[in-house]
């Protein structure tokens, strides 16, 4: 089992069209100025945000789980009324 298929809150952050863009844009300067630089900046970058991003996504991962069990779970079951006074049907 590979790293990225046990953790998809890691596959996520790495493999989205803004790393992409960002890592083209980083060998395109480096090709450009003829120097690493662009390169080792982009990767110094991202080993700084990488955890934030990993547990930004896992957290999203996991609301988007809780809604579809929610929604999957409840489909047949009526909605409480909202609104004022819902709660007491005196009338």
């Amino acid at each position: 089992m590979s790293l990225l298929t046990r953790y998809p809150a890691l596959k996520a952050a790495i493999a989205n069209q803004y790393q992409a863009i960002l890592a083209a844009g980083a060998v395109g300067f480096s090709v450009l100025m003829l120097s690493p630089l662009p390169l080792l900046l982009f990767a110094g970058v991202e080993l700084m945000v990488m955890p934030m991003m990993v547990d930004r996504i896992r957290r999203r991962l996991e609301i988007e789980k809780k809604y579809a069990d929610r929604v999957s779970g409840h489909t047949n079951t009526p909605m409480p009324p909202k609104g004022r006074g819902a709660t007491h049907a005196h009338d």
